[in-house]
């Protein structure tokens, strides 16, 4: 099911729950030393969605497995 074709109060619902989600603080922090590391490579280490750019393909497939399991 697509998300156009939802109950616009479903659809309401979804949209507000997702929102909550991404804004939500993570409960996770990096180090310092981690942050410098990661910064050339992510739009930002302190949300949970960010954009990856700069690595190699096999790098970020393995690190996006991990993400997904946390």
């Amino acid at each position: 099911m697509r998300m156009i074709d939802l109950d616009p109060g479903l659809r309401s619902e979804t949209n507000a729950l997702a929102r909550e989600f991404v804004l939500a603080p993570l409960e996770y922090s990096f180090t310092e030393r981690e942050r410098r590391a990661l910064r050339p490579f992510f739009s930002n280490v302190d949300r949970k969605v960010f954009f990856m750019s700069g690595l190699p393909e096999s790098v970020a497939a393995t690190l996006l497995a991990m993400y997904s399991r946390l």
